[in-house]
């Protein structure tokens, strides 16, 4: 009976400690809405990885990294509805629905922090580093400040608003 009891212990202190961490990243979810103005199309070709910036409704903007199941090489191939409308990248006028929250592990963290670079020549030919965002169509002439100094935050829903 003593072990009965112990199990029945465990396992409702795990599904307290479960319960309290699905609230508590509830709790964490911001909904935002705007305009994807400016994406990383080296990240987003071939995967169902997205690395975009967002013009917000209310004002300003943000980075948004999206992957469905992480960032891992191993990372199971993403189902037909994980993956990004192409419409997202190649239409600046939609506005999205996104239901986002801060990088919560070391993974997201890390992309939070790291910034796709690509090398360039310039007019002398002199190798150049940028930031690889390319314009969504309809939004070449927005100016975004520093990607560095955008809040970035993580994409776990989103929907045609």
């Amino acid at each position: 009976m003593k072990k009965f009891t112990s199990a029945i212990f465990v396992v409702v202190t795990v599904l307290q400690f479960v319960w309290a961490q699905t609230a508590h990243a509830q709790a964490d979810i911001k909904k935002i809405v705007g305009q994807v103005v400016r994406y990383d199309a080296i990240s987003n070709a071939g995967t169902a990885n997205a690395d975009m910036i967002v013009r917000l409704k209310s004002g300003g903007f943000m980075r948004l990294l999206y992957s469905p199941h992480g960032y891992s090489f191993d990372a199971p191939p993403p189902k037909a509805e994980e993956i990004l409308p192409p419409e997202m990248f190649s239409n600046g006028e939609i506005e999205w629905r996104f239901d986002v929250h801060a990088p919560s592990n070391s993974g997201q963290r890390f992309r939070c922090t790291s910034f796709p670079k690509k090398g360039v020549r310039d007019a002398r030919g002199r190798l150049q580093v940028e930031t690889p965002y390319d314009a969504v169509p309809g939004t070449g002439s927005v100016v975004i400040p520093r990607t560095d100094s955008l809040p970035c935050q993580i994409i776990s829903k989103w929907s045609r608003n």
